[in-house]
């Protein structure tokens, strides 16, 4: 017996230990992303539950050592294969390892094919077995990945460790399962595995249907993918989606995506008709659609649609201008056409005359298979291509169909045995051949788009996906006959389902250019306003250079957003839209009235009425009742109309405004708490309505834009009247102090503050320095006053519109 030897095979980020043992079996000892992976002197010992590499069944021979043939583990020619020789190398866009193993009683040869793509964590493996004898092998299980040894060093693992399962209903896909692994019988040693097919046999951990590929000179394994993560199964989950998106057959829909529109689900149900679907285009295509799918039924003369399939001729009763005619007019507004044609394209109905030929449909034991009243074709027949190819070309080239959508609505399990050793052998050929001819579809036609629904979870997987769009429609309740959105909450994410775009798109897609240019001048501005004539003159080098990075970089991020429309994180059309510009400007204005006043009345009320930091905290609850008090008068319920509030709003603040400049050192507290009453309820009167507005007037998909643009102007106008006004009480505070107090440095009490100005300036000066702070902070007061008067601005210019009216600017009111 030989010594035992052992394999690294690092790829960048994934790290692969294979050891061959004395008895010349080969092990993978460890499948790890390489920064968690350790060499370990001797793996096989410190190892448990390691298992050889190859696992397979030839007819007549069972499992020699483990407990039951069931566990699919264990069998005579995996102990008999012996180790060869291992090959690394690039194949495409992968760095791959092939093992190869050689039984001499049988006599085969196996190779397992690992791959892994460069930055993805995930290992893709097949198994490929060849016969070497002249001899008809019959092979009853070959198992694609085989690995052992993947927990922790844990005695017990089999409680520590949870199966996490999907299940699917017809409404309901990707339903997460957790059970403990002796509920599903494991207890010692297990496997997982992730199949990148779309056969429809049932797969439970630890089993697999039949295959007996007897007369084949060489056979090869499905695919699977494994991801191996100690830290979380998000993880797991984001690397199987790089994963996901890497096999995926290159289309610019990986790159682009397009807004579809269906006529099924809460609309037409399978009924369409010329009439019917005209009506819908416009506003399909108003909400953006630039796919408008006619779904079933174009093809039946009445509601039996279900049994009409098989033929695609368009209805004449249904259309009686023709389908022609309906899909040009749909395409001259904007939307390639589906007619539809795809939805029943991959089964024939019972009563289809195209299904007379009965050698075109799957069987067992020379009887059709019937599935809820269809039959399933068989695509390793030559007659089903022709027939298919025939229908595209007709629908692509004469109709000029630009989507498809492929829906089987049936499943069948139970494969055919036509021209097959068994029903698997006969299933996985046909899933084999219609991939094939998805692709040579692919290659004819590269533009129109494909798209597999899946409802219930049927053929829910990668090999399918890889070439074809997954959907699955989500339809929202009826209420008052509005569909209602449906909101799907998820504990854990569902790895068939591949969420979003790569990490390349989302950046593409930030419009980072913007937000440099954006960012830079807001922060220019920003630094330039708070140090001016504080730190530094308004005319010293710092300020001046600060002000002109800002205008250039305002007018470059003006130009970048100009020029890259599809990613601009502002979309001009949301700006030019009158209330949206006018609830902006109201905003602005608004927000800086409350913060500079909850900024400065509190100085005031401590300089001048000698208040702490509590007390005047204490003295502007009136301010913070009236805008509690304010929000229930200003509901527009009752009204239906957000515009009356914003006008109120606009001349109420300029009144409380002006009111609160006329303070002076000895005014009394019915002055102080009525004046902050009526500000306080001017400005919650035009709160939250701008935002109200913006809503109603945005198409749906811009709301989000148009709210946060209206936020951003609030907190901007905040940022810099706060700063504004600080300016303007230095300024003025320093110079009146100045002619006031001789033996005192005016920017030592600038300094100082409010709290403690008592403190260090004498008695006999005290009156004159707080009628000179009086007078500064009313002069802070007038900035406040003139924004008040600006905001009517923004609130007249607000458009009458309903708030239940509709979306868009097509409320039934008119414009004001």
């Amino acid at each position: 017996m030989s010594e035992p030897k052992s394999t690294v095979w690092q790829t960048g980020n994934i790290t692969v230990q294979l050891v061959v043992g004395s008895d010349e079996i080969v092990h993978v000892v460890s499948i790890l992303p390489h920064h968690t992976w350790t060499a370990e002197q001797d793996p096989l010992s410190s190892k448990q539950g390691t298992v050889p590499q190859f696992r397979i069944r030839l007819n007549g021979e069972g499992d020699p050592s483990q407990k039951s043939s069931k566990t699919l583990i264990g069998s005579y020619v995996s102990s008999r294969l012996k180790y060869q020789s291992h090959h690394k190398h690039s194949c495409g866009q992968s760095k791959t390892l092939d093992v190869i193993a050689y039984d001499e009683v049988s006599p085969i040869s196996v190779t397992a094919r690992l791959s892994v793509y460069p930055g993805i964590p995930v290992i893709r493996s097949t198994a490929t077995i060849c016969n070497e004898s002249q001899e008809d092998i019959v092979v009853d299980q070959l198992s694609s990945l085989v690995v052992g040894a993947l927990r922790e060093k844990l005695i017990s693992f089999w409680l520590d460790y949870t199966l996490s399962t999907l299940t699917n209903s017809w409404f309901r896909e990707a339903q997460w399962r957790d059970e403990s692994l002796p509920s599903v019988g494991l207890d010692d040693i297990g496997l997982s595995k992730l199949p990148d097919h779309h056969d429809v046999w049932p797969d439970k951990q630890g089993s697999w249907l039949e295959t007996s590929p007897a007369s084949w000179q060489s056979f090869t394994s499905v695919p699977v993918a494994l991801c191996h993560d100690l830290a979380h199964p998000d993880n797991a989950f984001a690397a199987l989606s790089e994963y996901h998106r890497r096999i995926r057959r290159p289309h610019k829909d990986n790159e682009e995506l397009g807004l579809i529109f269906n006529d099924y689900m809460n609309c037409l149900m399978g009924d369409p008709t010329e009439e019917k679907v005209i009506a819908l285009v416009d506003p399909a295509v108003k909400l953006g659609a630039q796919f408008f799918v006619i779904d079933c039924a174009w093809y039946a003369d009445d509601s039996g649609w279900w049994d009409d399939v098989g033929v695609w001729e368009p209805s004449t009763k249904r259309f009686p201008k023709g389908l022609r005619s309906l899909l040009d007019r749909i395409r001259s507004k904007g939307s390639r056409p589906d007619c539809g044609s795809s939805r029943r394209w991959l089964v024939f109905a019972v009563w289809s005359r195209i299904c007379c030929r009965r050698t075109l449909s799957s069987k067992r034991m020379a009887r059709r298979i019937v599935e809820k009243g269809r039959y399933q074709p068989d695509y390793r027949h030559p007659e089903v291509i022709h027939r298919l190819k025939k229908v595209i070309d007709h629908l692509v080239l004469k109709y000029g169909v630009g989507y498809s959508k492929f829906d089987y609505n049936i499943e069948v399990v139970q494969g055919t045995d036509v021209n097959a050793f068994s029903p698997a052998d006969g299933q996985l050929g046909h899933n084999r051949a219609y991939l094939e001819w998805v692709g040579k579809l692919y290659d004819r036609f590269p533009d129109p788009v494909i798209e597999s629904c899946y409802s219930g979870g049927q053929r829910m997987d990668y090999a399918l996906l890889a070439a074809v769009l997954g959907t699955s429609s989500v339809v929202g309740p009826l209420i008052d006959g509005d569909a209602m959105p449906v909101i799907s909450l998820a504990l854990k994410p569902a790895p068939p389902l591949l969420p979003g775009l790569t990490i390349r798109q989302k950046i593409a897609k930030l419009d980072l250019l913007g937000e440099f240019f954006l960012f830079s001048a807001l922060i220019c501005l920003l630094l330039a306003l708070p140090w001016g004539n504080s730190s530094y003159r308004w005319g010293n080098w710092r300020i001046i250079l600060l002000f002109i990075r800002f205008g250039i970089c305002l007018v470059t991020w003006v130009v970048a957003e100009a020029l890259t429309p599809k990613t601009a994180n502002i979309q001009l059309r949301v700006i030019k839209n009158r209330s949206v510009e006018a609830a902006m400007w109201f905003m602005f204005c608004l927000l800086s009235i409350t913060l500079m006043l909850i900024y400065y009345h509190p100085v005031w009320l401590q300089a001048i009425k000698n208040k702490s930091a509590v007390e005047s905290s204490i003295d502007n609850l009136p301010l913070a009742l009236s805008l509690v008090a304010g929000g229930p008068a200003s509901w527009w319920g009752a009204l239906g109309y957000y515009t009356p509030f914003t006008m109120a709003s606009s001349c109420l603040l300029p009144v409380g405004a002006g009111l609160v400049s006329t303070f002076k050192v000895d005014s009394g507290s019915g002055m102080w708490i009525g004046y902050q009453i009526i500000l306080g309820f001017g400005i919650c009167l035009g709160m939250q309505h701008a935002s109200v507005a913006v809503q109603v007037v945005l198409q749906p998909w811009d709301v989000p834009m148009g709210v946060s643009l209206v936020f951003f102007c609030q907190q901007l106008g905040g940022a810099i009247f706060v700063s504004v006004g600080q300016n303007v009480f230095d300024q003025k505070l320093i110079a009146g102090l100045t002619s006031v107090v001789d033996d005192l440095d005016p920017q030592t009490i600038v300094i100082t503050g409010a709290t403690n100005l008592r403190h260090i300036v004498p008695a006999v000066d005290l009156h004159e320095v707080l009628v000179q702070y009086n007078d500064t902070l009313r002069c802070v007061f007038i900035v406040r006053t003139i924004m008040s008067s600006l905001s009517a601005l923004g609130s007249f210019a607000l458009e009458w519109k309903a708030v239940k009216g509709k979306h868009g600017g097509e409320d039934e009111e008119e414009e004001a």
